[in-house]
C-alpha cells in the first residue's frame, strides 16, 4: 500500500503550514496535504477552544503549542516528532515571536531531529517551475504581494492590506447586525459557512458594467440561509449581491 510505504521512508518530511484560520499538514513528496484543520486547540488551563495566533505572551503561545502540535502528530500524522524531519512553510512578515516559541516547542519538548523553514511566497512557485513571478497571498487576516525574482523574495518591494477572510466576516456581521435581523454575534463557523455558500465574485465584464452610470444587468436573485441551529426555526439570513 502506497502510504504504509511513503510512512516508512527514510526520506520522509513532515510538511507544516500553521495559518491564521487553517493549518495544512502533510508529507514530502504527496501531492495535497494529508490534513486540512482549524489553526485551534482546546487550552489546557480554561478548558475552551482557543486559537493559536491569539495567544496573550511567549508563554501563553508556547503553551497553546505544545497542545496543538501534539494533535498534529498524534492524531493525524500518527508518528513521534523525533522520527521525521519538520518543514515548516510561513510567510515572511510572520511575528519573530511566533518563529522562535515554535521552534522552542519542537526542539525542547518534544526533541525532534532537524526544522527547516521556508518563506509560503517562494515554496508555491515550485508547482509552477517558475524562479520568478507576483505572488498574491490573501490569507485570513491579510492579504500580503511580495515579487520573486529569480528565487529570491523582494522583501524591500512588499505591500499588505488588511483584507481577508477575516473582513469578509466582519463586513458579513456588520450586514446582519444593521437590517433589523436580531441575528447578534454569530460564531466564525457559520459565518464561514454563510461567507461559502452565499458570496461569489463576479466575472469581470459583469463588473465593470454593474460600475457603470447606468448599469444594465439583472441583480441575482436573493439567497435564503437558515440559520435555526442558533436561532428560532424562522429566521434566516437573506443575501443578495452581484
Amino acid at each position: 500500500m502506497p502510504i504504509y510505504e511513503s510512512l516508512s521512508s527514510d526520506k520522509l518530511s513532515v510538511v507544516l503550514d500553521i495559518g491564521a484560520a487553517y493549518t495544512k499538514f502533510g508529507f514530502t513528496g504527496e501531492f495535497s496535504p494529508r490534513s486540512i484543520i482549524t489553526s485551534e486547540v482546546l487550552c489546557s488551563k480554561t478548558k475552551k477552544l482557543r486559537r493559536i495566533w491569539d495567544y496573550e505572551s511567549a508563554e501563553d503561545l508556547y503553551d497553546l503549542l505544545v497542545d496543538f502540535i501534539h494533535v498534529i502528530f498524534f492524531k493525524y500524522a500518527l508518528l513521534s516528532p523525533k522520527d521525521k524531519p519538520v518543514i515548516i512553510v510561513e510567510s515572511l512578515l510572520c511575528p519573530t515571536t511566533f518563529r522562535e516559541t515554535l521552534a522552542k516547542v519542537l526542539f525542547y519538548h518534544y526533541e525532534m531531529s532537524m526544522m527547516f523553514i521556508l518563506p509560503s511566497h517562494l515554496v508555491c512557485l515550485a508547482s509552477l517551475a517558475i524562479d520568478s513571478a507576483m505572488v498574491v497571498d490573501v490569507g485570513y487576516k491579510e492579504a500580503v504581494v511580495i515579487p520573486i525574482c529569480y528565487s529570491f523574495p523582494v522583501v524591500k518591494a512588499w505591500q499588505a492590506l488588511p483584507l481577508g477572510g477575516e473582513a469578509i466576516h466582519n463586513n458579513l456581521r456588520t450586514l446582519l447586525s444593521s437590517s433589523n435581523t436580531g441575528i447578534q454575534d454569530l460564531p466564525e463557523s457559520t459565518l464561514e459557512n454563510i461567507k461559502v455558500r452565499c458570496c461569489f465574485v463576479t466575472k469581470k465584464y459583469r463588473a465593470d458594467q454593474l460600475g457603470s452610470a447606468k448599469p444594465e444587468i439583472a441583480t441575482c436573485p436573493d439567497v435564503k440561509y437558515p440559520i435555526a441551529t442558533h436561532f428560532s426555526p424562522s429566521s434566516s439570513a437573506r443575501h443578495s449581491g452581484p
